[in-house]
């Protein structure tokens, strides 16, 4: 049974049915009427108007032969507690929302903003879910883990390259996969190529994100030239993938990246696929077994059926 703590006259609590059952009277001004839309009989519903007018110590009805009218603590009463009616059927709808997930709030961490699946991901996600409130911030990848392990995160967004795509510390799921590409100055000479072997670079120098963004970027790099017979001269260091495209673009060096038409790349630069198998820039997304946000399963859902492998 559902209580409303409304205090009256004898410090009574007031049955939110009794309620209902007045509110439905008196907008009626009818107990046959009211009867009708409460599906209970006449007698019952005069009989929790009565109990109601008891508890309260007033009169809500001048009770003619074949309607009502009600009085001024009526009409006040009327007013006020269909208000309080609708507001606490909101507050039990919104309590089931939240135990369904489809209400409250999911932050989320994205390692890099080149997430091209990720605008239709929050695009149907919304159109589902309206009342969960999406926090997206990027984040350095340690950061990422480090905010799932205290729940200030429910998703994380990372990428790792290459075929192993184990991630023991959480739960994980892949959900984008895009080819690697180098990058090199438009004014290369194998800038015109749809692709080339990593051998054909051995003597020039790369810029590359630092070993911390992400952790494998330095090392995959170093193992892939290695497998094709050197290993590569590093000769610049950034946090930030936008100043490597700058001084590739000025002939200091070359790059990688992934292939995407949604990514940007300027026209300083020229993109060739990379030929080896373990050319590859895999998107997860990473989440804490123990959070039990009932909203994770919801955004899993729906990134499944937006995101693919290509």
């Amino acid at each position: 049974m559902i209580v409303v703590n409304i205090h009256c006259i004898g410090d009574s609590d007031m049955d939110i049915r009794h309620l209902t059952a007045f509110v439905t009277a008196a907008k009626s001004l009818s107990i046959t009427e009211a009867a009708k839309r409460l599906y209970i009989s006449q007698s019952s519903l005069s009989k929790q108007i009565s109990e109601l007018e008891q508890t309260i110590g007033v009169k809500l009805f001048i009770r003619h032969y074949r309607s009502l009218e009600l009085t001024a603590a009526g009409k006040y009463l009327l007013k006020e507690g269909d208000s309080l009616i609708q507001k606490a059927n909101e507050i039990l709808n919104n309590t089931r929302q939240v135990q369904l997930g489809m209400r409250g709030i999911l932050k989320i961490g994205c390692f890099t903003s080149q997430l091209p699946f990720m605008p239709d991901v929050l695009k149907k996600f919304y159109t589902l879910y309206p009342q969960i409130k999406l926090d997206i911030q990027i984040y350095p990848l340690k950061t990422i883990e480090e905010l799932l392990m205290r729940n200030e995160l429910d998703f994380g967004f990372i990428t790792k390259l290459g075929q192993q795509l184990e991630y023991r510390q959480f739960c994980s799921q892949l959900v984008y996969r895009l080819p690697l590409a180098f990058v090199l100055p438009v004014n290369h000479p194998l800038a015109g190529e749809s692709a080339i072997t990593p051998s054909v670079l051995a003597k020039e120098s790369f810029m590359v994100l630092s070993q911390e963004e992400p952790q494998d970027g330095v090392n995959w790099l170093i193992q892939l030239c290695q497998r094709h017979g050197f290993t590569p001269q590093i000769a610049f260091k950034s946090n930030h993938f936008e100043s490597i495209l700058w001084q590739v673009g000025a002939g200091m060096g070359v790059s990688f990246t992934a292939r995407h038409p949604k990514i940007s790349i300027p026209e300083t630069v020229s993109v060739v696929d990379i030929l080896d198998e373990d050319a590859l820039r895999n998107t997860l997304v990473i989440w804490k077994n123990t959070n039990s946000n009932p909203a994770i399963p919801l955004f899993l859902k729906v990134l499944t059926s937006i995101a693919c492998i290509s």
